[in-house]
């Protein structure tokens, strides 16, 4: 019986005797059409490519003390477990595709909460921390009716990654805000251009108005990406420009 050309090879290049050469070669010939159907090559190519492990094998041999054929399956079986983990790794979302999801709702969850502002006579009124956006004070009340979040402005600026891929830092939007609030009657004709009218006898005295800003959102985050979790926690909004910073993401 003529000798397989590939184990002789293998057997010759690698001083190993013909038997073991030749369970090798049958044993990657199984592995050679699984790896040339996910790649859409030839099985020679996808033998050839596996080939190139070998020197490797030789070593991990001798380095072993085992047969050329044990170190290949050890190696083979490594490898497996690397692929297995990099499709799990890359099946989970990234911290930027976390945060811009996540970043839709908390700009839902300001909805119907009150604006930070100094009040008359050493008063405040507590809420959401705007101070550095410019609200007229002819309207009181404020209150946040919708955030449109502008997700392809965000910047993460990762501050820290705890233990167990935890990030932590602030994740900073451009978004729209519209606020809603009320102001006497006769003051709204001043500024018709400042505010819109929504109900404008709301009672005797006041209209309920509404208007506008372009602001920029600062977030406190918690990101673990294996576990798809976000925690996202408001920390204020002003209107400067954003400064350059070498986290932002582009889509």
């Amino acid at each position: 019986m003529s000798k397989n050309p590939q184990a002789k090879r293998l057997a010759q290049s690698f001083d190993i005797s013909y038997s073991e050469a030749l369970g090798v070669i049958r044993d990657e010939s199984e592995l050679a059409e699984e790896l040339a159907d996910h790649e859409n090559t030839s099985i020679r190519a996808a033998m050839e490519k596996l080939a190139a492990d070998y020197p490797m094998v030789r070593a991990r041999a001798a380095q072993d003390g085992v047969s050329f054929r044990t170190a290949l399956d050890r190696i083979r079986d490594e490898q497996a477990r690397q692929r297995r983990f990099g499709d799990a790794a890359a099946s989970f979302p990234t911290v930027e595709q976390l945060l811009r999801k996540a970043l839709v709702g908390a700009c839902d969850d300001l909805t119907d909460e009150p604006v930070h502002r100094d009040g008359e006579d050493d008063l405040e009124v507590h809420g959401l921390h705007f101070d550095e956006v410019d609200l007229p004070d002819h309207v009181d009340d404020i209150e946040i009716d919708v955030v449109t979040p502008d997700l392809d402005t965000m910047i993460w600026d990762e501050a820290e990654e705890l233990e167990g891929e935890t990030y932590v830092g602030t994740v900073k939007v451009r978004a729209e805000v519209s606020f809603s609030g009320f102001m006497h009657r006769g003051d709204t004709y001043a500024h018709e251009g400042e505010i819109t009218v929504i109900v404008p006898d709301w009672n005797e005295r006041t209209s309920q108005v509404s208007l506008h800003r372009q602001v920029i959102l600062e977030f406190n985050a918690t990101v673990i990406p294996g576990a798809e979790s976000v925690e996202l926690e408001f920390v204020s909004a002003m209107t400067d420009e954003f400064p350059p910073d070498p986290h932002s993401i582009g889509v």
